[in-house]
């Protein structure tokens, strides 16, 4: 994994205005140049972006990496295979999650089978045991709703993850196996406590 800066020749984006000010980002040899091109068209055309909210870019992104893909694609006679997650909040609405992935996430807890052994329960995991049965989503949490979405070569047409999942680009797909073995814990677990 290495910090990708952008070139000296475009101006960094203040962090208000789209996330850090520099990515961490773990690329393949031949597909990190590509990958270098894409975000640098991207910090060029951002700032003259009159909306800059993540349903904006949901939608303008994938037109753009499409766009610098065939582009780089005339250039060159083959390209590589360039993936990206994109993430961000909603301010005015809230998170929503399925009551099923509560139920599922609870069951593995209360079995015994999660990663580490517990004698207590998660408070966000008893409020979703406490709505009805009935209800198929439910609303967590009092801050914004987070947005966290893939976006795969060659089409780049987000694929949003919904809250309690997980998923992983590039290089790091290979660490999901290790990802769910611990996804109770990460899902539902204590933020701050020594165990994390």
């Amino acid at each position: 994994m290495f910090d990708l800066k952008p070139p000296r020749h475009i101006s960094t984006l203040p962090l208000s205005d789209f996330g850090a000010r520099r990515c961490k980002v773990r690329f393949t040899s031949m597909s990190r140049h590509q990958a270098a091109l894409l975000l640098e068209a991207l910090l060029r055309q951002l700032p003259r972006r009159e909306h800059k909210d993540i349903a904006s870019l949901l939608q303008w992104l994938p037109r753009l990496f499409q766009s610098e893909m065939a582009t780089l694609t005339t250039k060159r006679k083959r390209t590589a295979r360039v993936d990206f997650m994109l993430g961000g909040i909603v301010p005015d609405r809230t998170n929503v999650m399925e009551r099923a992935k509560g139920v599922e996430l609870m069951r593995g807890i209360a079995s015994g089978s999660g990663s580490i052994k517990r004698n207590f329960v998660p408070d966000i995991l008893m409020r979703v045991m406490m709505t009805s049965p009935d209800q198929k989503n439910i609303v967590i949490g009092n801050g914004p709703a987070g947005v966290l979405c893939t976006m795969r070569y060659p089409t780049f047409e987000p694929r949003l993850i919904k809250p309690l999942e997980f998923v992983a680009i590039g290089s790091g797909q290979r660490s999901t196996v290790e990802i769910e073995r611990y996804a109770d814990w990460l899902l539902a677990g204590v933020p701050g406590s020594d165990l994390v």
